[in-house]
């Protein structure tokens, strides 16, 4: 007999999108990057290409967001992905979508960060994303 943990599972995967390929898209968990068209756009995706390319990682679905994308924390070894971006200075810590524990480590490393000038905070004041996704939404709607 299958647990309630094992059916919530089923029904959370049944809801993932999967291409032909059997891939899947994967949203990372508690941190947001800057978009392509953006400056560090480029340079967040090629640290991530770095960290993850041609290795095997284990991902820790928090949930399926509505896109049908998993939002999870993704792991090569014992390396975290999500945090290690921040801690280079690719992405924000998204504090509005951090749960206990990762909130004072995220926030932690973004600071690090910020006071090491690494990535995107070489800039002085960057646009986080969120509000660079609502400047392009309202520029489309004119």
């Amino acid at each position: 007999m299958e647990t309630p943990f094992v059916v919530f599972l089923k029904k959370k995967l049944l809801a993932l999108e999967f291409h032909k390929d059997g891939s899947i898209i994967v949203r990372l968990y508690g941190i947001d990057v800057p978009e392509m068209d953006q400056p560090y756009g480029i340079e967040a995706r090629n640290s991530l290409k770095e960290l993850v390319a041609g290795k095997t990682v284990r991902l820790e679905v928090k949930d399926i967001d509505q896109y049908k994308r998993a939002v999870a924390l993704v792991y090569v070894g014992s390396l975290n992905i999500n945090l290690e971006q921040v801690k280079r200075g690719y992405a924000w810590a998204y504090l509005e979508y951090l749960d206990s524990p990762y909130i004072s480590e995220y926030y932690s490393a973004e600071k690090e960060a910020r006071s090491k000038g690494l990535g995107l905070w070489k800039q002085a004041n960057p646009t986080p994303p969120w509000e660079w996704r609502k400047i392009k939404r309202q520029e489309k709607s004119f």
